[in-house]
C-alpha cells in the first residue's frame, strides 16, 4: 500500500548545490537591479549636465554685463579727463545695466553681494563724473574685476563638480 501523497510531494523543487546552480539566479538580479539602477543613474546625470549648461550661460551673461560696465565707465573715465562732460545716453546705458546685473546676481551671496555694490559705487563715480569722483577709479575697476574673477572661479567649480 501506498501511503497517502500529500499535495505539494508533487511539485519539483530543485535547490542549488553548487556554485555553478547559483549563477543563473545571481544573473536574473543583476539583470533587476540594472533594470532600475540605470535609469536612475541616467536621469541624475542628465540633470547634472543641464545645471551645468545652466550655470555657464547664466556666468557668461554676468560676464558680459560687468565687461561691458567697466568699458562704459572707461568711457565717461576719459571723457572726464579730456574735459567733456559723459554723454546721457552712455550714464543711462550704465544704469541699465547696474539694473540687469541685480537681476541677474542673488544679493543673499556674499560673493555676488560684492559685485553688486561694486557695481552701485562704479556707477556713482561715472554718474558724478567729476575728479573727485574719479580719484578712486582705478581701484574700483580693479575691486569689481577682482570680485568677479572670485565668482567666476566659485561658479567654475560647481560647474566641474557637477554640482
Amino acid at each position: 500500500m501506498h501511503p497517502a501523497l500529500h499535495p505539494l510531494d508533487s511539485v519539483f523543487v530543485v535547490l542549488p548545490t553548487s556554485p555553478s546552480d547559483w549563477l543563473p539566479i545571481a544573473s536574473l538580479l543583476v539583470a533587476l537591479v540594472a533594470l532600475f539602477v540605470g535609469p536612475w543613474f541616467s536621469w541624475r546625470t542628465a540633470r547634472s549636465q543641464v545645471k551645468s549648461s545652466s550655470r555657464q550661460a547664466w556666468l557668461d551673461t554676468v560676464r558680459s554685463k560687468i565687461a561691458q560696465l567697466m568699458l562704459m565707465c572707461s568711457n565717461v573715465h576719459k571723457s572726464v579727463q579730456a574735459k567733456q562732460a559723459p554723454s546721457e545716453s552712455l550714464i543711462e546705458e550704465m544704469l541699465l545695466l547696474r539694473l540687469e546685473l541685480e537681476l541677474y546676481l542673488n544679493p543673499k551671496k556674499p560673493s555676488q553681494q560684492l559685485i553688486l555694490e561694486d557695481a552701485m559705487l562704479l556707477y556713482t563715480a561715472c554718474k558724478l563724473s567729476g575728479e573727485k569722483a574719479f580719484t578712486n577709479y582705478a581701484l574700483l575697476n580693479a575691486k569689481i574685476g577682482e570680485d568677479t574673477q572670485a565668482l567666476v572661479k566659485e561658479v567654475w567649480e560647481k560647474i566641474k563638480s557637477g554640482k
